[in-house]
């Protein structure tokens, strides 16, 4: 390699080590960006493990990931809890939102510190494996599995038509966004231009927030959430802006 991108081994085992610390803390009650910086390690873990699916036949991506996934799966009721919270903090109509979900978010946070232990040995017992895959991964491999992904992309955004597409179409906008970093900056700009590159991601962060917002307006028409005419009406309006917003810059891809 011809710049300081790192390989990716050094890539996974940064994330791996991200894994580990956040889950020996748990501090998510004081630090609720320790919950978005677990998530995205694992995000990241993903992204390496998917690489590693489509470039070596004999690896086990379900076997390798099943450690990761748990935790991640653990962690979407806690996210999901922080996020309604900061947002219904602004309903006027909703002014006990904070403290009646904030017990529920203790709860879910103890059950979590309560699982992690044996989340933290689930994962240092498949690292062996990883890294040997990891190990005979071959670099010249990853610039056109990038430009494959990228045309698959480009190809697949006029199929766009329903939410769970437009959801599933996010992570494969971030596979490319997280291998696109182990290339070096020359091998980058034969990929796709930096200013194409920060086009994509803004629009994963784009259908990040719309599909928050998605989730949030399905479990108040559940009546599973009480919150005021006003506030839903805007919330409405926000995610049709949303989606719109994304498909104009999809257009662009």
């Amino acid at each position: 390699m011809t710049n300081a991108s790192p390989t990716a081994e050094e890539y996974f085992l940064q994330q791996h080590t991200v894994c580990c610390q956040l889950l020996r803390t748990c501090n998510f009650e004081k630090n609720s960006e320790d919950l978005h910086q677990l998530r995205v390690s694992i995000k990241k873990i993903k992204a390496i493990l998917c690489l590693l699916n489509d470039l070596q036949a004999d690896f086990k991506f379900k076997t390798c990931f099943a450690p990761y996934k748990n935790i991640f799966k653990h962690l979407a009721p806690i996210r999901e809890e922080f996020l309604q919270i900061e947002r219904l903090k602004n309903d006027t109509g909703n002014r006990q939102i904070k403290s009646k979900r904030s017990a529920r978010v203790s709860k879910l946070i103890k059950g979590f510190k309560n699982a992690s232990s044996a989340y933290l040995k689930d994962i240092e017992i498949i690292l062996p494996v990883i890294l040997k895959h990891l190990r005979n991964l071959k670099y010249k491999t990853i610039l056109p599995y990038c430009q494959k992904l990228l045309k698959h992309l480009k190809k697949q955004w006029k199929n766009i038509d329903n939410d769970d597409k437009l959801h599933r179409y996010r992570k494969q906008l971030k596979q490319l966004l997280y291998c696109s970093k182990l290339l070096t900056a020359k091998e980058r700009s034969q990929l796709i231009s930096a200013e194409k590159l920060k086009n994509i991601d803004m629009l994963q962060n784009i259908i990040g927030q719309w599909h928050d917002n998605i989730l949030l307006l399905n479990r108040i028409s559940k009546d599973d959430l009480a919150v005021s005419t006003p506030f839903y009406r805007s919330l409405q309006n926000e995610t049709k802006g949303l989606e719109k917003n994304a498909h104009k810059k999809g257009g662009k891809l």
